[in-house]
């Protein structure tokens, strides 16, 4: 993919959609799916819940949807990290430690909609939210996307370091099949 013939193939799958397509943006879609300028659109679970949230809070008649494609599909990991060369290392770890705790976990799902990697702040979330399996997916959707993973307080550094790249090297592989398969 990385030379010239794979990145005109790339241009060319692209192409064959492009007059369907209003725009390629990074969050505009929330909107436009809760007030009904878009009907359809890729993007991140936790948007589609935050556009579903608005149309409702509106009291329009749009209903919005979120499906994970039985081809796959892209998933995003947030990461907390501390600099290499930080001042206040002892309390980024504190504060580390108080976003992993499940009660704030929890709340921080509930306020934003994405979904978290501490397992035990499942039963502490709303029933809408922690039954929904599109934006937490079971074991089941492994296959399919990679997920949150279980880095509460007993995880070592190490082992946390081990678990992430051990996950981002199935990513990879899973992205480049794909990339291959839609070429």
């Amino acid at each position: 993919m990385r030379d010239a013939q794979g990145i005109r193939r790339a241009a060319e799958v692209v192409s064959g959609v492009r007059s369907y397509v209003r725009k390629f943006h990074s969050s505009e879609y929330i909107n436009g799916l809760a007030n009904g300028d878009i009907c359809l659109a890729i993007g991140w679970a936790g948007d589609a819940f935050q556009a579903r949230t608005r149309a409702r809070e509106a009291g329009g008649v749009v209903d919005i949807a979120y499906v994970i494609p039985r081809e796959g599909t892209l998933m995003s990991i947030d990461a907390l990290a501390i600099p290499k060369d930080a001042p206040h290392v002892a309390e980024a770890h504190k504060f580390i430690d108080f976003l992993l705790r499940p009660e704030i976990a929890a709340r921080n799902t509930t306020v934003t909609n994405f979904a978290n990697p501490v397992s035990a702040s499942k039963p502490l979330l709303p029933p809408a939210i922690a039954d929904n399996q599109c934006d937490l997916p079971g074991r089941d959707d492994d296959a399919k996307a990679l997920h949150g993973l279980d880095q509460g307080a007993g995880c070592s550094e190490d082992h946390h370091a081990r678990m992430v790249a051990r996950e981002a090297g199935a990513l990879r592989r899973q992205i480049s099949l794909k990339t291959r398969r839609a070429l």
